[in-house]
């Protein structure tokens, strides 16, 4: 298919040779429609039917002939919320169950359902090895044993694959519920054997669960004497721990060292207070501003002496604005204010001293309190490098007397807790004998076997198009080829032949399909070379092809047939036509004429010297006088070299002036190379494919070699066209006999 497309690739260029005026009809897409699908439905519609009938009968035979198979359905519960134990169970569940979540649970049950412990002990207990209905007549005879421990490995083996093949367990989605199926030619058997599943699997379920509690009672009183012993020397380490390092109580934080550096902390940080205000206190007063010192301390001398400052001046102001400096009491005052400023100095210094010798003591206060506290930290870190020990012993001796007690009481409850039976697993619905067989349903598989048919037909008919290569229509033509399809001849069959209906012989007249044009020129098969002629001359009537050559890909496509009839409808328009037989090597244009061959005188003799021109030619038909045909003649050694000689352009280029049209019938392009020296000095080139017979790839290579050669394709004939296909319309059956190839009245 790679190939194909690019040659197909390749070709897309040879349209811009054919004739401008000719348009092809609409390309179809590559997307088939559906009368094309149906078109092919229809084509193979024998081999379809054919198929769809085998499949729809395997089906059928298949559903009466098998035996009928029975099922029979059981359902447990599997809710672990719903646990009738008293406490033990959440260690045993721990020990011998998944727990990891509810899903988990349910897909570990369905695996032990399905486990060969569970299977062997229900084909055990139903002595299903020896069940012909179940193990079958060769293998129950083989079976020595009922229980399957003591089978031969083989056989067990193969009863187990049996029994896993005939079980199916599930859980039912978004539910707790698992389903328990079980098929076999027996009702009563599927009945049995998937209750007897749910009974073992209960059974192994209280045994695991009973053995599991009775395995923990026995570890329990085993451990309890180590565990009492490991308590009491767990608590004496502990006191003696205690007693080294001060601690008391059971809390390592209640101890002397703690609540000693707990109490100098304290201290230490209001001895820091207090001396933090007792410095600013000092640094005020030593700035000797009297107004901070007062503000700071609040002394009654210096606030006097403040006071009597005050009043000593305003009587000073007074009396020096009255009387003047000289004065004697202002000058009173003036000593007056110099001995009371001076005591006040002296008040101040007397405060100062005794805030640093506050100061000085706060500061003493608090280094000797730093000192302690540094000294005791040194003693809690020592204290707290035995705090991990401490901590480690304590909780040695809580987990020693709590796990004591708990086991003393879980070992009191196992006894009761052993004889309990799983409350957790509960019986939905037991099986029941099944009234119908569930399969073969003959409701469901027939109506399936149709379908079946019907689709494997549809398989059949596009499996059979796809390895089909062959060229049908018009329309695969373009679309594989990209070249325009001329005309489509009708296929002629013996029937289509016969003029005067079904018992009359067929009527040609002289001459084989070659002369139909001209003996029945009101059949289709003319009408469709006069649609050939016109899609070559009235599309491009300025400038109409004058030198055609009609070839083919493969022998017996119908070229020769169609070089003739082409030639005939040319002449009947009055032109003056030359038809040429350039196939030296297998003729057969002069059979179709119904002109008996000369061996003597041809296109070969002619090229070779041996006759003229006039001698060579023909008239086939007293009617058609311009119509002229040279055969092939005698058989040459080198036709290709003959046909691709100078003389045989000279001939061309002198019989061009003579005729209107030149029609030349060459040899498969595929076989022989006689026809590319033809097609390079033709004004066009006429490809003929036979539907149903001509290959797309053939198609393809034949284009490939002429567009090597520059030659000029104007369009593709596809002959032999079953016309239901082609020509699916009503219109087809008016006016023309329902599509036989006599001659209508009208025409």
């Amino acid at each position: 298919m790679r190939e194909t497309n690019t040659q197909i690739t390749r070709v897309t260029g040879l349209r811009q040779g054919a004739i401008s005026s000719v348009s092809p009809t609409a390309f179809h897409s590559a997307e088939l429609s559906l009368s094309e699908i149906w078109v092919k439905i229809w084509k193979r519609r024998l081999a379809a039917s054919t198929f769809a009938a085998f499949l729809f009968l395997l089906v059928a035979l298949y559903t009466f002939l098998k035996r009928p198979v029975y099922e029979s359905v059981a359902q447990i519960r599997v809710d672990s919320s719903q646990q009738a134990s008293l406490g033990l169970e959440d260690i045993i569940s721990q020990k011998l169950s998944d727990s990891d979540s509810e899903g988990g649970r349910l897909q570990t049950e369905v695996t032990i359902l399905q486990s060969p412990p569970v299977s062997m002990q229900v084909i055990r207990n139903l002595d299903m090895g020896h069940r012909v209905d179940f193990a079958g007549k060769e293998l129950a005879a083989k079976v020595n044993a009922v229980d399957p421990v003591k089978m031969e490995p083989e056989y067990r083996e193969e009863l187990l694959t049996k029994f896993r093949n005939a079980e199916r367990i599930e859980v039912l989605p978004k539910t707790r519920v698992i389903e328990i199926r079980f098929r076999s030619v027996d009702a009563k058997l599927a009945s049995d054997t998937v209750n007897e599943i749910v009974d073992a699997y209960l059974q192994r379920n209280f045994q695991v669960k009973y053995q599991g509690a009775v395995q923990v009672s026995e570890w329990l009183s085993k451990q309890m004497e180590e565990l009492k012993s490991n308590a009491a020397l767990a608590q004496q380490r502990l006191a003696e721990f205690q007693k080294q390092n001060n601690i008391l109580g059971t809390d390592e934080n209640n101890n002397i060292v703690t609540d000693r550096l707990r109490q100098l902390n304290q201290q230490l940080a209001d001895a820091e207070a207090d001396r933090i205000v007792k410095e600013a206190r000092f640094r005020l007063a030593s700035s000797g501003n009297p107004e901070l010192v007062a503000a700071v301390v609040p002394s009654t001398t210096l606030q006097a002496l403040r006071t009597q400052e005050a009043e000593l001046k305003a009587q000073y102001a007074q009396l020096d604005a009255k009387f003047g400096a000289g004065y004697p009491k202002v000058q009173e005052l003036q000593g007056q204010l110099k001995r009371l400023d001076q005591t006040i100095a002296e008040e101040i210094g007397n405060v100062g001293q005794r805030l640093h010798d506050e100061f000085q003591a706060a500061q003493n206060s608090e280094n000797l309190l730093r000192q302690q506290f540094e000294l005791q930290k040194q003693e809690a870190f020592k204290l707290n490098a035995s705090a991990v020990q401490f901590a480690s012993l304590k909780h040695e001796v809580e987990s020693s007397q709590e796990l004591s007690d708990t086991l003393q009481l879980k070992l009191k409850e196992a006894g009761l807790l052993a004889g309990l039976a799983s409350a957790d697993i509960s019986i939905v619905t037991r099986g029941m004998i099944a009234a119908r067989p569930a399969f073969p349903k003959k409701s469901l598989m027939l109506p399936l076997g149709v379908l079946l048919s019907l689709f494997g037909g549809l398989v059949l008919v596009f499996a059979l198009e796809s390895f089909d290569d062959s060229i049908r229509t018009s329309e695969e033509v373009e679309a594989v080829s990209s070249v325009p399809a001329l005309a489509a001849i009708p296929l002629v069959t013996g029937r289509l032949l016969r003029a005067g209906g079904k018992n009359a012989k067929p009527q040609i007249g002289s001459g084989g399909l070659g002369a139909m044009a001209a003996h029945r020129p009101g059949s289709l098969l003319a009408e469709a070379y006069r649609v050939l002629c016109n899609s070559l001359l009235f599309t491009s009537a300025d400038k109409p092809p004058h030198l055609l050559v009609v070839t083919s890909a493969f022998p017996s496509e119908g070229k020769s047939v169609s070089s003739c009839n082409l030639a005939i409808t040319l002449a009947q328009r009055g032109a003056r036509v030359l038809l040429i037989d350039a196939d030296l090597r297998s003729s057969a244009l002069s059979g179709h004429l119904g002109a008996e061959p000369n061996a003597a005188v041809g296109l070969s003799s002619i090229l070779t010297g041996n006759s003229e021109f006039d001698d060579a030619v023909t008239k086939p038909f007293p009617q058609l006088t311009s119509l002229h045909v040279i055969s092939a003649g005698p058989r040459a050694p080198w036709p290709a070299e003959l046909l691709a000689s100078k003389k045989m352009s000279e001939l061309l280029e002198n019989w061009s002036s003579q005729y209107d049209h030149i029609v030349i019938d060459t040899a498969p392009v595929l076989f022989f190379a006689d026809t590319i020296p033809l097609a390079a000095k033709a004004d066009g080139v006429l490809l003929v494919v036979r539907s149903g017979r001509s290959r797309r790839k053939a198609l393809v290579r034949m284009l490939d070699l002429l567009s090597r050669s520059q030659a000029r394709v104007l369009g593709v004939i596809v002959n032999g066209v079953v016309l239901q296909p082609e020509y699916a319309n009503p219109y087809l059956a008016y006016g023309y006999g329902n599509g036989d190839l006599h001659e209508n009245s009208q025409n």
